[in-house]
């Protein structure tokens, strides 16, 4: 998985980012070490009938 976009309000991320620093660097490692293609669950059918997985 990635990180895509992040949310900053009322300075918020600064303050994250000098008093929670290892605690970010945990979880955006632990964000990055998921295997978000482990989790697509939708199975569809193409043209020749066979299933599919398909992202969504």
């Amino acid at each position: 998985m990635k990180i895509v976009a992040q949310y900053d309000f009322n300075g918020g991320k600064n303050k994250v980012l000098t008093q929670y620093a290892n605690e970010l660097a945990q979880i955006t490692q632990a964000i990055h070490n998921i295997n978000a293609a482990q989790f697509k669950t939708k199975v569809s059918k193409n043209d020749d009938g066979e299933n599919v997985i398909l992202p969504r």
